[in-house]
């Protein structure tokens, strides 16, 4: 497999992954310098895409960098284990504590950088998941009353 086909199926992993943050802080839309709050980190397995193959993460781990407003503490930028298993249609959460070293309002900067790394269920992406509407039909029984020549299943 040529090492820009292994790229695009990295990069289509990793877009397959939903990260959301929410910024916890009990002084209003700003966050001041100095301030120490939590940011609760939400990694989504979207349910089966149409098109996409049913993709199950393991061993997911997850590590969280600073930006030029916020540090984390504690410790939260080492390596941290978020499940052993993500499969389609699940979330995991993770809070951090955070101290804030630059003013901004809320919403409109990132707070910090998530790094996740983990590995692909290579069985899970051999299942299918599909669905379908196919015809029906009705089966109507002859009954004893049609002459013996007529009589046999007969399908509408």
């Amino acid at each position: 497999m040529p090492f820009s086909t292994l790229g695009r199926l990295h990069g289509a992993l990793e877009d397959h992954l939903i990260v959301d943050v929410e910024v916890r802080t009990g002084t209003g839309n700003k966050v001041a310098v100095g301030e120490r709050f939590e940011a609760e980190i939400t990694i989504m397995n979207p349910s089966h895409r149409q098109g996409w193959p049913f993709i199950v993460y393991k061993d997911l781990d997850c590590s969280v960098e600073g930006t030029e407003y916020a540090t984390p503490t504690r410790g939260d930028s080492d390596w941290h284990c978020l499940t052993r298993e993500l499969s389609p249609g699940e979330s995991v959460t993770r809070t951090v504590a955070l101290k804030a070293i630059k003013t901004h309002p809320l919403g409109h900067e990132r707070f910090v950088t998530v790094h996740l790394r983990g590995y692909v269920d290579p069985t899970a992406l051999l299942r299918v998941a599909f669905t379908r509407e196919p015809h029906s039909h009705i089966k109507q029984e002859v009954g004893e009353d049609w002459p013996a020549s007529r009589r046999r299943s007969v399908v509408t």
